[in-house]
């Protein structure tokens, strides 16, 4: 880390970033016990396929670039700033066009799925590539940085926020309603994250750890979208075959599987800097070169 950024206790902020998660599964079971009782059966299954759908566009837009970059600055601490103007160089147009994937894929998906009232709700979702996308930019700041506080805070308030967002959409306008508070969610967690950030150092070094962030990103994408691929694709199966009231029930069935999942990323958050930071050092690289020749 450079001396503007020195490196906390990496133990305490496991510990706060598991105790943020923790939040946001408890925050998962209050959404999951309040849109049971608003949607009824039916409507929370149908709320479980859209939300998988938009899981999916999620990991897309937060577990490639933004990882990347987090791992970027990590490592060139010096060379922060060029990270972040090429993350937001490749975001933008990355969020935009997932977005419109997501609407034009909802058509063939919907009709796929024999059910053409979860069109809408997932063009909907599908706008959460935005949303998700914003968030995602600043949270790679705060792993890059080990920022775990900030991290934390962060987490908690998307956690919090987005039952709130979720549960009034519901009230207001049901399964499409809790979509759209889905999406609006992210802007309640990006709130603690908005900081100041460092300036890029030309317009060519950003292009050239543009093709970095790129080729970085690719393995990352492949791997967390299969993973959430497994995590969903039972959900959206499940959907064909079964009646609304079943895949409400095995919605909330496979949220309580999903806890393990939740709890273990806070590992993922603390050691992905710490491994790109020593990962950088002549040291650790000469110990490499020499354990494989």
């Amino acid at each position: 880390m450079s001396a503007t950024h020195p490196a906390p206790s990496r133990s305490r902020g496991l510990l706060l970033l598991t105790v943020s998660n923790a939040v946001y599964i408890l925050g998962g079971y209050v959404l999951t016990v309040a849109l049971a009782h608003i949607l009824g059966k039916s409507g929370f299954g149908s709320y479980g396929v859209v939300a998988s759908f938009a899981t999916v566009i999620n990991m897309l837009v937060t577990r490639g670039v933004p990882i990347a970059a987090a791992r970027g600055i990590a490592a060139h601490a010096e060379a922060a700033g060029d990270w972040v103007a090429a993350s937001r160089y490749v975001m933008l147009p990355l969020s935009i066009g997932l977005a419109v994937v997501g609407i034009v894929a909802a058509w063939p998906l919907a009709s796929l799925l024999g059910d053409s009232s979860l069109r809408l709700p997932m063009q909907v979702g599908a706008l959460l590539a935005l949303t998700f996308g914003f968030q995602a930019q600043l949270f790679s700041w705060m792993y890059g940085t080990e920022n775990y506080n900030r991290q934390a805070v962060g987490q908690m308030a998307y956690g919090l926020g987005r039952v709130v967002t979720i549960v009034g959409g519901a009230q207001v306008a049901g399964l499409t309603g809790a979509i759209v508070g889905f999406v609006l969610g992210p802007l309640i967690g990006a709130l603690p994250l908005v900081t100041r950030r460092p300036a890029g150092s030309s317009i060519a070094e950003r292009n050239r750890l543009v093709r970095t962030l790129i080729s970085s990103a690719m393995p990352i994408v492949v791997t967390a979208t299969g993973v959430t691929l497994l995590m969903v694709v039972d959900i959206i199966a499940f959907k064909s075959v079964a009646t609304k009231p079943d895949v409400g029930l095995y919605t909330a069935a496979a949220s309580l599987a999903h806890i393990p999942y939740f709890l273990l990323q806070a590992a993922s958050f603390v050691l992905l800097p710490s491994v790109a930071a020593a990962a950088a050092g002549p040291g650790l690289r000469a110990a490499v070169v020499k354990g494989v020749t």
